[in-house]
């Protein structure tokens, strides 16, 4: 705990601070426990699924943001497939001058209108931080799904810039992996 409010801005935004430290101290448990368990079976990325949270408190932010800035792979919803993506990728830009992060996003939908294309790219908590540009902050955000506790998770403005965005898609007996030069 002292290290998450010695590194990151506090942002309250009304909440009581007791309230707020309990969000935290939920997402600090579950960090150590993820990464306990990873160094353990020597795996270097972890996928979770709403549908099978167990006992978890709420959905794990903040503890998959650290692990990815860590170099762990991670996917959402039980993709393993893109979790491996994920951390090849972080091995591949590890040592890249001026690489500008990794980061797991899922994309939503894409534009491939000539002239107007676009990948409409979110996700609700599990961004990495090595996309960061500036300030990083706690912030426990309002989450409508997964039965759970609201979670705390790490908020910042990403990066600008050229980038790739790289999308595996399983189509039963092969893959095709879809790579887009983005700004």
């Amino acid at each position: 705990m002292e290290e998450y409010y010695n590194k990151y801005e506090i942002l309250l935004e009304g909440r009581d601070p007791e309230e707020f430290k309990r969000h935290v101290e939920v997402q600090e448990g579950i960090e150590i426990g993820f990464e306990r368990f990873l160094e353990e079976k020597n795996y270097q990325a972890i996928v979770v699924h709403f549908g099978d949270l167990g006992s978890l408190k709420q959905l794990p932010g903040l503890a998959i943001q650290r692990l990815m800035e860590k170099g762990y792979g991670f996917g959402g919803e039980g993709d393993w497939k893109t979790a491996a993506m994920v951390r090849l990728m972080k091995i591949m830009t590890a040592k890249v001058k001026d690489a500008k992060g990794t980061s797991f996003m899922e994309d939503y939908t894409y534009n491939l209108v000539p002239g107007k294309e676009g990948i409409l790219q979110a996700h609700i908590l599990e961004v990495c931080p090595s996309v960061v540009e500036g300030k990083i902050a706690i912030k426990v955000c309002t989450l409508s799904m997964g039965d759970r506790e609201d979670p705390a998770r790490l908020v910042f403005t990403s990066k600008e810039g050229p980038g790739i965005a790289a999308s595996l898609i399983d189509l039963g007996d092969r893959f095709r992996l879809i790579i887009n030069d983005v700004e």
